[in-house]
């Protein structure tokens, strides 16, 4: 059985999934600089909490890269036995910076993006409300590789997935 999220394990559940989902784009024809990104993904990693032991989390997404890869759109769904979340997102670039929204839509919770793109790599911070978290994503290939650690108080200390492109 799911563990009930609070605010802030909510938020970090979705700025994961953001993360996990900005690195799973949909269709890439485009050159811009989400271009690396588009695709369907899939992979795992671990999520960390302050009150339990790492558990492994599962996740799939699909990024679709749009406006000659300067606008990306994601849907991301991850897992762990703990922990599940749907995560859409629509980000823009500008030239090397990001900027956009994100939300999770099984809880209804929602904010902002923004950072920085360039050579397959995502600097973020992601936001909604009283949290915030940093992300940092890396396409290699096919490999993807996100990292997200929240900041101020929440139980979800960390997380780290590696994605394959489908």
């Amino acid at each position: 059985m799911l563990q009930s999220f609070n605010r802030k394990s909510f938020a970090f559940a979705v700025a994961t999934a953001l993360a996990s989902l900005t690195l799973q784009v949909g269709v890439a024809h485009a050159a811009g600089p989400f271009a690396k990104f588009a695709g369907q993904w899939r992979g795992s990693g671990k999520i960390t909490v302050s009150n339990g032991p790492q558990e492994s989390i599962r996740c799939r997404g699909t990024y679709q890269a749009g406006n000659a890869g300067t606008v990306l759109g994601q849907n991301l769904v991850c897992a762990s036995r703990s922990y599940k979340f749907d995560v859409r997102s629509e980000v823009q670039a500008q030239g090397s910076k990001v900027s956009g929204t994100w939300s999770e839509t099984t809880r209804g919770v929602s904010g902002d993006v923004s950072g920085h793109v360039g050579n397959g790599t995502i600097q973020a911070v992601v936001s909604g409300g009283t949290f915030t978290a940093g992300l940092a994503l890396t396409v290699h290939g096919n490999r993807q590789y996100v990292t997200i650690r929240p900041q101020g108080a929440t139980d979800v200390t960390g997380v780290s997935v590696t994605l394959r492109r489908d």
